[in-house]
């Protein structure tokens, strides 16, 4: 988290081209090493001023789609970082907007995924007791 962490007040700008490549090494890294190890991280996108991604929960196949804001016009993109759910690696318009700070976002996100899968396998147990 240090690593993220140094980067909360810098000031980027235009030109700040290798500085910003070290904040998405450090995202990534920071992602990879803390997600639970039914986890993985897919499709990491490190765009101009901005990262984003997927994960996925290897046990039932549900997605996370985070994305990092803009770090050059938004300076307090490292408490607004938006996660929601997703169906696959390439949904990129998934479920509803949820945003949260860096520090938050592996536990909301790992939360979500068992979340919706609660929900599911309620719905499916309700269906079942009232089909019996």
């Amino acid at each position: 988290m240090k690593n993220i962490n140094k980067w909360k007040d810098f000031n980027f700008k235009y030109g700040n081209d290798k500085e910003f490549a070290n904040l998405s090494r450090n995202i990534k890294a920071y992602l990879k090493r803390n997600l639970d190890e039914n986890y993985e991280l897919l499709n990491y996108n490190k765009g101009y001023f901005y990262v984003s991604g997927f994960i996925k929960n290897t046990e039932n196949n549900k997605y996370m789609y985070f994305s990092f804001p803009d770090v050059r016009y938004d300076s307090t993109w490292y408490n607004h970082i938006l996660y929601r759910t997703a169906e696959n690696e390439k949904d990129y318009t998934g479920g509803h907007n949820q945003y949260c700070s860096v520090e938050d976002l592996i536990n909301n996100m790992q939360n979500s995924i068992k979340s919706k899968e609660n929900s599911y396998n309620k719905i499916e147990s309700e269906f079942e007791l009232e089909s019996a």
